[in-house]
């Protein structure tokens, strides 16, 4: 468990700032895009280069357009290092571990399900069984392709 929270931190750490910058990124890509269509495949801001073509970057469903404005990087983080779901055990209990928030909160977007564990193993009764949705198994692969696009994949 700890190593597969090890491998998750620097995918939902480029993701995090890409999704920070995705939309002020998106409109001055749009703006200039619109005035040069074919011109534009290098922005440098300062020692940053970014290469991109704004009409090659994925366009989310509209449903994890909407989700995604709502969420914030502690959210992102989280849905990446849960995608595969399973038991989370909150402790000492669910009042006092930040990550009972976050996990509530992804539940209250509908990007996460999450249910009392039936019966708790021993060693942690604040357990719940935790399930990526639909709808946040989309947002990861929105947020996926676009990384994908940012380091020179396709669509």
């Amino acid at each position: 468990m700890i190593d597969l929270a090890k491998a998750a931190i620097w995918p939902a750490v480029v993701l995090l700032m890409l999704y920070l910058f995705y939309s002020p990124i998106r409109r001055t890509l749009d703006s200039l895009a619109q005035q040069h269509p074919d011109d534009i495949e290098t922005i440098k801001l300062g020692s940053l280069e970014i290469n991109v073509r704004a009409r090659d970057l994925p366009v989310p469903k509209p449903e994890v357009a909407d989700v995604l404005r709502l969420t914030d990087p502690a959210l992102v983080a989280e849905l990446f290092s849960n995608q595969r779901g399973g038991g989370n055990c909150y402790y000492p209990d669910e009042n006092n571990d930040p990550r009972f928030k976050t996990d509530s909160r992804l539940a209250e977007l509908g990007l996460a399900k999450m249910e009392k564990t039936k019966t708790p193993p021993s060693f942690c009764p604040h357990s719940y069984d935790y399930t990526v949705t639909t709808l946040g198994h989309d947002s990861l692969d929105f947020l996926l392709k676009f990384v994908s696009v940012e380091i020179g994949g396709k669509k």
